[in-house]
């Protein structure tokens, strides 16, 4: 059970009792985040589906406060409503690793669930001033040969200086063909 935030005067860091990822000690994050490279000042955005999410704010994830929720979908859900909300925690699992890692960074969450919601998160992520975006998608686009239709929003990203953390392999077999 969570006491709450480690230090009550910023109430952004990890909350006491919070689990705390496996990799954070294999990358070294405890360290860096000692001397002060904690993510304070850095903006998350995390396109993703993230049931969930809000109960673990304060706990697992950051305060409400330091979170900022955007659902493109049509029903404004950050999780498809029709499916059992806990199964589509995957973008609360990368957020709690991001937490982990950098506690002090704000996260904005982007819910989309088609290429045309994908490409206005991306714009509403870069008006956001976002640092970094993370995505663990999968389209049919063309992107890794070049000309999809997703290299548009991904340059003008890049010419914002946004920095992209995104999966790989997890469409990689469809490739190989």
């Amino acid at each position: 059970i969570s006491e709450g935030p480690e230090n009550d005067d910023d109430k952004s860091g990890p909350a006491i009792g919070a689990f705390v990822s496996e990799g954070v000690d294999v990358i070294g994050s405890p360290a860096w985040n000692a001397v002060g490279l904690d993510g304070r000042g850095v903006k998350a955005g995390i396109i993703d589906q993230f049931g969930g999410y809000r109960a673990l704010m304060g706990i697992e994830l950051p305060l409400e406060e330091n979170v900022t929720i955007r659902s493109f979908a049509r029903h404004g859900e950050i999780f498809h409503p029709d499916f059992e909300e806990l199964l589509q925690d995957h973008g609360t699992n990368v957020g709690e690793i991001i937490y982990d890692i950098a506690p002090r960074a704000s996260h904005h969450l982007a819910y989309i669930e088609t290429a045309v919601e994908f490409q206005r998160a991306i714009n509403w992520l870069i008006d956001e001033e976002v640092n970094v975006i993370n995505t663990s998608l999968g389209f049919e686009s063309a992107c890794y040969r070049g000309g999809g239709i997703f290299e548009p929003v991904l340059e003008h990203a890049k010419s914002q200086s946004v920095s992209w953390a995104t999966s790989a392999g997890n469409e990689a077999a469809s490739f190989l063909q």
